[in-house]
């Protein structure tokens, strides 16, 4: 018995020691890769490096970050930050405690239920699809209080009052809105009816901290400039009167959380453990706080599970499903046959869940078509980063912050082209001390911040930077009297003669281009005609430049899907390509304009070239305008 014990502990380890090696190894190859697309990851990386240096400000948000969310687990990380500068740290650190919360969860298993029933759930829970989006998504203090809630819970179970306290208190420090879960289990306390200190410290305890940093330390911090309260703002204008109308208006707090969004949020979290946890509900409600924080918001993506934001809810979920398993073995009276036919129906609805959403089937796709592997356009954002002094002020889009991250002044390019801070409705104005910048225009996050006027917020950037490498739709950007040679990104002509037909124009000697190679002459809706195209290749670069002219005003804001293919049809390059490079859309064109728009796109193989074709669309509603296809070979292979 005690050997079959023994089997199920290293049983148990080493899947843990599997999670943690596999996703370490994602997590390089993402990182090295440019895969982390959002700004969390950076944010926390940049912060630890400014405690180091010390400053307590993350500059992303320009506040100290404090002000952002009470994450003072970043000072006890601070000092592993120190002897392995990376952000890896962050994400190795990461997934080593989200791994290592399956030993908690294995412990309170075996004290609840048995040695093999505890390693089934360990099972589980490793293979729990959003404990696996929560790992690939970035890096967020939060997915360390998973690991330290599961603790306190297991101490709380077992009445270790000093246990269940430090853990408490760990899992505070990584954020705010944690101290909640703490008064709830002082609440819980008195229907349990524990002795005194149950109730008193982690209420008292987790009110006061919650009370200290949601309506004195935040605020001070913060200045107005990341507003929260706008998530609710449906519920008042202030955290006061969203509490006050939650209090006196249940119905209709009742109406939001049944909200379709908030109902597949439950079953994507609950179906991969056959909604079992039900069973353990009294485990569900100690989790009542962050389950309305997150149902109640304007903000989509809190209750998406390809985030974060059910990080908080993972150690409940789990000891909700192993007091569920007790209720139902007692509801069942199983005996040993019956118990492996419900480890069987947990292990299906974990397994279809993890074939059917899970992102392990996506994960072995891109292994497989080398989504990880470093190619051409990563040598050059690597070259690009290089080439930037540690003491340099950077504002980039978001795939190269993370690697910017070890700086003092770093900033966001999504800020200044949205030309608000995040969620908030302050205005964001270009920092004088940015050096460089560097933005990708095909950046999909990017695109989620458009809006028609957004390039009359970066015209800052032309009056004050010139650009000086760009490959794809990546443009580095120095100071102007610091770059030596420039790349000219597109040139406006507008004649000085009036509204003439462009062959008079010609004519007259005013045309402004010298002959195009590949001509198209292409209306599009009769406001914009695609003249044609001229290209050249050199080295894997097709430099190609795109020319226009402006019958009359459009509404249309014109992208671009460009494929170009080599002699043997094989494909060399697929890509959306944005005129002007978001510095001037073609809704801003005026009549009469001649626009050449240049760009430098990456070949996967440097063979001849045969065919580019392209589609034309508007970007904000995806209509297509027009298509056309260019064939290179009807003077010369280039």
């Amino acid at each position: 018995m005690h050997k079959e014990k023994n089997i199920y502990e290293i049983f148990s380890f080493a899947i843990i020691v599997f999670y943690v090696i596999f996703f370490c190894i994602v997590c390089f190859l993402k990182f090295r890769s440019y895969s982390y697309v959002d700004f969390d990851l950076a944010i926390d990386s940049q912060t630890l490096y400014n405690i180091l240096h010390g400053s307590l400000i993350s500059s992303i948000h320009r506040i100290v970050f404090l002000g952002n969310h009470m994450r003072l687990i970043l000072f006890l990380v601070a000092p592993f930050y120190f002897i392995f500068p990376s952000p890896l740290l962050l994400l190795f650190l990461q997934t080593i405690f989200l791994g290592l919360t399956a030993w908690p969860i294995f412990l309170l298993a075996r004290d609840v239920l048995d040695e093999k029933t505890a390693f089934f759930i360990v099972v589980l829970y490793i293979f729990y699809p959003p404990l696996a989006y929560l790992n690939l998504y970035e890096f967020h203090p939060t997915a360390l209080s998973v690991f330290f809630l599961m603790w306190g819970c297991l101490f709380y179970y077992r009445g270790a009052f000093r246990g269940f306290i430090l853990f408490s208190s760990l899992a505070m420090a990584c954020q705010e809105n944690i101290s909640l879960l703490i008064v709830m289990f002082g609440i819980y306390s008195v229907f349990l009816k524990r002795r005194f200190k149950w109730f008193l410290v982690p209420f008292f305890s987790g009110s006061v901290y919650f009370f200290l940093s949601v309506f004195l330390i935040m605020p001070h911090f913060n200045k107005g400039t990341i507003q929260f309260v706008h998530l609710y703002s449906y519920l008042g204008g202030s955290f006061g009167e969203i509490f006050k109308n939650m209090f006196f208006h249940p119905a209709r707090i009742l109406r939001y959380c049944v909200a379709s969004k908030n109902i597949n949020f439950l079953v994507l979290l609950l179906s991969p453990l056959g909604f079992v946890p039900l069973l353990g509900g009294e485990w569900l409600l100690l989790n009542l706080p962050i389950f309305l924080q997150h149902f109640l918001s304007l903000n989509p993506s809190h209750t998406q599970v390809i985030y974060h934001y059910q990080a908080e809810h993972i150690p409940f979920i789990f000891a909700g499903l192993i007091f569920g398993v007790k209720r139902l073995f007692l509801i069942l009276k199983s005996g040993e046959k019956q118990k492996n036919i419900l480890y069987i129906v947990l292990l299906c609805f974990c397994f279809l869940s993890f074939l059917v959403w899970g992102p392990y089937v996506e994960l072995m796709k891109d292994f497989s078509s080398g989504r990880f592997r470093k190619d051409g356009m990563d040598v050059f954002r690597d070259s690009l980063i290089e080439g930037i002094e540690e003491d340099k002020g950077v504002m980039a889009s978001f795939e190269f912050l993370p690697k910017l991250s070890n700086r003092r002044h770093l900033y966001s390019f999504h800020h200044l082209y949205s030309g608000r801070y995040t969620f908030s409705q302050k205005k964001y104005t270009l920092p004088e001390d940015v050096d460089y910048v560097i933005f990708d225009t095909s950046d999909r996050l990017l695109s989620a911040f458009y809006k028609r006027d957004n390039y009359l917020n970066l015209q800052p950037l032309r009056a004050r930077y010139t650009p000086y490498a760009v490959l794809g739709g990546v443009v580095a950007l120095g100071l102007k009297e610091k770059v030596k040679n420039s790349r000219d990104l597109f040139q406006v002509y507008t004649p000085p003669v009036g509204d003439i037909h462009p062959a008079s124009q010609k004519a007259m000697g005013v045309q402004p281009w010298s002959e195009i190679r590949y001509k198209t002459n292409i209306s599009l809706e009769n406001s914009v005609l695609f003249q044609g195209i001229n290209c050249k290749k050199e080295k894997g670069i097709l430099e190609i430049s795109f020319f226009w002219e402006c019958l009359r005003p459009s509404h249309r804001d014109i992208w671009l899907t460009v494929g170009i293919y080599d002699t043997s049809g094989h494909l060399l390059f697929r890509g959306v390509v944005v005129p002007c490079y978001l510095f001037y859309p073609t809704q801003a064109w005026n009549k009469g304009e001649y626009v050449k728009d240049n760009h430098w796109l990456p070949l996967s193989v440097d063979s001849s070239l045969q065919q580019i074709r392209i589609t034309f669309f508007d970007m904000p509603t995806g209509a297509v305008l027009g298509k056309v296809v260019i064939d290179l070979d009807r003077t010369e292979k280039i």
